[in-house]
């Protein structure tokens, strides 16, 4: 089981799935992992999966705010799977307020 998670719009965000979350007891067999939303769709932009050493990692955006479902799935070399899923939420940070310019005006 894969713990919540949880990042800081504006901030940088990594997380590796701890050693141990998959195992084969097949000799000789190794994993391979992936990592998609939980409905299958692929992971936001601003979040990257590296694969070969299980690790997450991005800098969520002010539209980024809110929660995630992620889920992690660990394949054999037979192509039998197993995953795991787990929530990554990410919080948002006030952001200062902006001045936008405005033409001359006359009255």
């Amino acid at each position: 089981v894969i713990s919540a998670q949880s990042a800081t719009e504006d901030s940088s965000f990594s997380f590796t799935v701890p050693a141990g979350t998959f195992s084969d007891v097949d000799a000789g067999d190794s994993l391979t992992y992936t990592a998609t939303l939980a409905d299958g769709s692929a992971l936001p932009s601003w979040l990257s999966f590296d694969a070969s050493t299980g690790t997450f990692s991005g800098t969520p955006d002010n539209g980024d705010v809110g929660s995630l479902s992620i889920t992690v799935t660990a394949t054999d070399t037979s192509g039998a799977s197993v995953s795991s899923s787990f929530s990554l939420t990410v919080a948002n940070t006030n952001d200062a307020p902006t001045a936008d310019s405005v033409s001359n005006q006359s009255a």
